[in-house]
């Protein structure tokens, strides 16, 4: 029995052993025996432990492998591997063994354990100790949960605590056993109270339930079919000790005290169960290679050392012939789930540079389990296709990631992996290239599932319009419709759908325009791409020669797989475009412009590949287009389908300048229609060949092969081109009043502010601003613009564009400090620092009083402006902000909390030497994005943003400066004692999809201005966190409102 006391005075829990315990009647029930009283007790030569665990119950270990020399002599004399050298020097002879009962009282509290109790207790570490045998290791661990899982039993100090967490580290003792697995789970769960009391070994612990997991989970690779039973007990050992670790993860105590790096990194460890899916070679791994068991010492649990989560499977009755057999879960299953289950709940916790490893991830696991994808189709009826379990829930985590607040970051990630990785050359190792590979085939399976239900959407709309003219029920809906339920809720009755962030601009499309490099960028990139290893080398094989098997190298062998995988998939999506057009059955139904160009340029790209063929002669790999079947691997067959399309399809370029392109490697036969498809043409290839994008050999090559009308209208169309291409420069030239001049009507965008002045504050600041007309015109009131963070004067464009504020008031755009333009001396700055800013502007402009309307953290800095000068600012117009610093009580309200989001680009843009290569990365420009501006925003105003960030932010200087703004904004103070002494009017905005602050903080603090003028606010219906972007008329009229209000206009 273990006595709390007496733990106190070893460095170990110990306990005691009597041969004289023979019967359970000498555990007698009235007895108050403690949880974790163990017996050993000797019956026919075998020995027996008996313990007493947390329910009071007996649990009896057995070892048969273990047998007494002596029954009749004390335990002293016991001899067994597991027993310390001279271990009978503890017995005393002079001293009779204690009976049951003596001992019992003698341990039992407020009596003290004296010398005679010690010499009978045994040291719990030689239990548990990995040289043990497993009897008697699970019978001291079970002795450890028993006691530990008692209420009494007391917590543990530090010290105590890590020589208790010794018996789990090392190498044998986190090696998974079916023995011992749940034995020393359930100790370890009692010693740190169900993973709360892990106060200094948080590393070490994470680490030991990790290693218990991938051991248990490794040797499902190597496990025989047949061995049910150790692959049932492993997947319950995987699934009670992941849920476990999750449950820990999910404290608020334990989040507390670990880093971001630990947090993160369990979401990355059972990533690498992923990738340990997806590594696993196609040879099955050889007998030898499976660990040795010791079958003397298998250990039979009893019921009651059970726990309650861990209660076996129930049994059936009836022949053995006819149990059913549970359908076995393969690794990748279990991977998969356990890394979706663990990122669905922490995603929100987890900083969003974290996407740039959990969409890779996910695309390579996608890629593993892709199926077949059947042919485009609408109705219920046709075979679509079987998908497993696990491509469905891949598939949608990533439509909830593309879905959800950081859609923008994820489509940039999703964009550049359909590249290869830049990172890969002749020195990098297969394994990487390999996952390159399935990372591009997953982000391009990805693209293309979203693509089709696009499509298979407006087939569907074309296909209820059709039966529509057929009958209709008398509720007015069209019947006999073979749809399949959520195929009829996407299509009927709604007409706009759109569930992702690929959402295309008009609701009915894939959005062709946005994917269009992308996809014809990528297959050019994957058509060029070449890995060359050292034994290629040497081999000298030919790897393009079709059928020159004799002199492919096998890794060589494997990258062009991969690469016709991925071009495969490149042609599926054009194929189903293609497939949407033709089965709508109607007449006169062509591609739309931004499909037809895309279709066209991807389509030229990927003919491209072919030029790269040779038969094993050395000769040109003809195309059998007219024999589709006779292709020499898949992806030629998908080309040969679409090279072989109607030439009436339109296309851009047309198919007739992609069949030129390649006409040295097509028959006589195909070649020989050319000339006759092309006089039948009544649209001429359009000029877009001259760009790089469609190729070097783009224009050049079609001029050099046509003749007559066709080449002259093709140099007209050029000179057109380059005319018009010169104008647009001209005008990028041209001063902003000029264009507003000729052309009022017209926004002309500048990234930053292109004027700027000095100020005296903090020791000269360099402000940058924009103002409506050349100079200040003092017979109009002035309105300040303050823009948001991460953005530019910009921001106001609409505004500028306005010609009723331009002839109402006069607009100034100041962009704070760590934007734009504005730069000063020091790195460390305070939006006071920007309102004093902002009003020594006012002051060498030789502006008294001004209204001032702030965006995001503008109107922190204006509600400051007026509270340093209440006499010079007339009204306020602060808009999608609040006037907290995200305290608590804001986060309760839905406000964002940033610290978690934003510290670690902090940590990342720290650095103690210069950095002359900074470029502020994708990420934060995404995260900008998709925090600020609204889902409706075009590919190529947010290509505008993306570039505007890196002009501003790239450098040294620009390192500081973002850093300091980004500073700034998590160390700001808040306003809200300070705001009921604004007297001036205040007219807030708030929109009702704004991010960060939502609308509930508006309401409440719009009350605060108790002392202005007129405070009140109005909720935008769809509005985003930065209005000006989303809602520009209903910004501009506010303030026209609120200038004529308080000025005598």
């Amino acid at each position: 029995m273990i006595a709390h006391e007496f733990c106190s005075q070893v460095a170990l829990s110990q306990i005691w052993f009597s041969p004289e315990v023979n019967h359970y009647q000498s555990l007698r029930p009235h007895k108050p025996l403690f949880v974790g009283s163990i017996f050993v007790r000797k019956q026919l030569g075998i020995l027996q432990l008996v313990v007493l665990d947390s329910n009071l119950r007996l649990v009896i270990r057995t070892s048969r492998a273990i047998l007494l020399a002596n029954t009749t002599t004390a335990f002293s004399s016991f001899s067994a591997p597991w027993r310390k050298p001279k271990v009978e020097t503890l017995a005393t002879p002079s001293t009779a063994p204690l009976s049951v009962d003596e001992l019992i009282q003698s341990l039992i509290p407020p009596a003290v354990p004296g010398l005679t109790n010690a010499r009978a207790l045994a040291i719990l570490a030689a239990l548990c100790n990995s040289d043990a045998p497993a009897p008697l290791q699970a019978a001291g661990f079970d002795i450890l949960s028993a006691y530990w899982e008692n209420g009494e039993a007391k917590s543990l100090e530090l010290a105590d605590r890590m020589s208790y967490f010794s018996l789990f580290t090392g190498q044998a003792a986190t090696a998974w056993t079916t023995e011992l697995w749940e034995p020393k789970f359930k100790a370890l769960r009692a010693i740190t109270k169900f993973g709360i009391e892990i106060l200094g070994i948080e590393v070490q612990f994470f680490s030991v339930i990790k290693s218990w997991i991938m051991n248990a989970f490794e040797h499902l690779f190597v496990l025989d079919p047949n061995e049910r039973a150790e692959r049932a007990e492993r997947e319950r050992s995987i699934e009670i000790l992941s849920a476990f670790l999750n449950s820990v993860i999910d404290k608020p105590e334990v989040m507390a005290r670990i880093t971001e790096e630990e947090f993160a990194g369990v979401l990355e460890f059972y990533g690498s169960m992923v990738d340990r899916c997806i590594d696993v070679p196609s040879r099955p791994t050889s007998p030898a290679s499976a660990p040795e068991t010791r079958p003397s010492f298998t250990h039979h649990r009893q019921q009651s050392s059970i726990s309650i989560t861990s209660l076996p499977s129930p049994t059936f009755s009836g022949p053995p012939l006819l149990i059913p057999q549970p359908a076995v879960k393969q690794p990748v299953d279990i991977a998969v789930s356990l890394y979706i289950t663990h990122l669905t709940k922490q995603l929100k916790q987890l900083p969003p540079t974290t996407l740039d490893v959990i969409l890779p991830l996910l695309f390579r696991a996608l890629a593993s389990c892709a199926s077949p994808l059947a042919r485009l189709t609408v109705t219920s009826t046709r075979n679509t296709g079987k998908r497993s379990f696990v491509e469905d829930r891949i598939s949608e985590t990533l439509n909830s990631l593309f879905a959800g607040p950081y859609a923008s970051t994820c489509l940039r990630v999703l964009q550049r992996n359909l590249y290869p990785s830049p990172k890969i050359n002749d020195n990098t190792l297969p394994k990487e290239v390999q996952m390159a590979i399935q990372t591009s085939f997953g982000a391009l399976r990805s693209l293309r599932e979203y693509i089709r239900r696009t499509l298979s959407t407006r087939l569907a709309r074309a296909y209820i319009s059709k039966e529509s003219a057929i009958g209709y029920s008398h509720s007015g809906a069209p019947t006999h419709l073979d749809l399949s339920r959520d195929m009829l809720e996407r299509a009927w009755p709604k007409i706009e759908t759109s569930t992702t962030s690929f959402s295309s601009t008009n609701g009915n499309g894939w959005d062709a325009a946005r994917f269009r490099k992308p996809l014809s960028g990528s297959t050019r990139a994957w058509v060029e791409f070449k890995y060359t290893n050292q034994s290629a080398l040497e081999s000298g094989g030919d790897t393009n020669a079709i059928g020159n098997s004799e002199t492919e190298n096998l890794n060589d062998t494997w990258v062009k797989e991969g690469k016709e995988r991925i071009l495969e998939e490149i042609a599926g999506i054009l194929k189903d475009v293609i497939h949407e057009i033709e089965s709508r059955d109607e007449d006169n139904i062509r591609l739309d412009e931004e499909e037809a160009r895309t279709v066209g340029e991807t389509l030229f790209q990927l003919s491209g590949y072919v030029l790269l063929l040779t038969n094993a002669d050395g000769t040109p790999y003809l195309m059998p287009l007219s024999q589709p079947s006779s292709a020499a691997s898949p992806f030629i067959w998908s080309l040969c389908f679409l090279l072989a399309l109607d030439h009436t399809m339109t296309l851009n370029p047309p198919l007739s300048t992609t069949l030129l392109h390649i006409s040295s490697h097509l028959f006589d036969s195909d070649t020989a229609k050319l000339p006759q498809i092309m006089r039948e043409e009544l649209s001429p290839t359009t000029p877009e060949c001259v760009d790089k994008e469609g190729g070097d050999e783009g224009i050049g090559v079609y001029l050099r092969r046509c003749e007559g009308f066709k080449g002259m209208i093709f140099w007209i169309m050029w000179i057109i081109t380059t005319i018009l291409n010169g104008c647009l420069k001209l005008f990028a030239t041209l001063p902003s009043s000029l264009l507003l001049f000729l052309f009022p009507s017209v926004a002309y965008r500048k990234m930053s502010a292109t004027t700027t002045m000095k100020v005296p504050h903090l020791g000269g600041i360099t402000a940058g601003y924009r103002m409506s007309g050349d100079k200040y015109d003092a017979t109009k009131p002035t309105s300040v613009l303050i823009n948001s963070m991460c953005t530019t004067v910009s921001l106001f464009d609409e505004m500028f564009a306005n010609t009723r504020l331009r002839d109402t008031m006069n607009l100034l755009a100041i962009e704070p400090l760590g934007h734009g333009a504005t730069s000063c001396p020091s790195e460390h700055f305070t939006y006071w620092d920007s309102a004093i800013m902002a009003l020594q502007v006012l002051e060498y402009l030789g502006i008294d009083r001004a209204f001032a309307l702030g965006a995001s953290q503008g109107g922190w800095i204006v509600v400051r402006m007026a509270l340093l000068a209440p006499d010079r600012i007339l009204g306020l117009m602060p808009t999608g902000t609040s006037m907290d610093s995200e305290s608590e009580d804001s986060r309760s309200k839905g406000a964002w909390n940033p610290k978690p989001l934003l510290i670690p680009f902090v940590e990342k843009w720290c650095s103690m030497t210069p950095t002359p290569d900074f470029v502020i990365d994708d990420v934060w420009c995404g995260m900008v994005a998709d925090l600020g501006f609204p889902k409706t925003f075009s590919e190529k105003q947010l290509q505008f943003w993306n570039s505007t960030l890196k002009s501003v932010y790239n450098g040294d200087k620009g390192r500081k400066k973002v850093k300091g703004a980004l500073v700034c904004l998590l160390e700001r103070d808040g306003l809200l004692l300070r705001i009921r002494d604004i007297k001036c009017p205040v007219y807030w905005l708030q929109g009702t999809q704004d991010i960060p602050f939502g609308v509930i903080l508006a309401k409440e603090q719009i009350r605060l201005f108790t002392s202005s003028e007129e405070a009140r606010l109005d909720i935008i219906e769809g509005g985003s966190h930065y209005l000006n972007a989303s809602n520009p008329i209903e910004v501009a009229d506010k303030l026209l409102e609120l200038v004529k209000s308080y000025t005598q206009v």
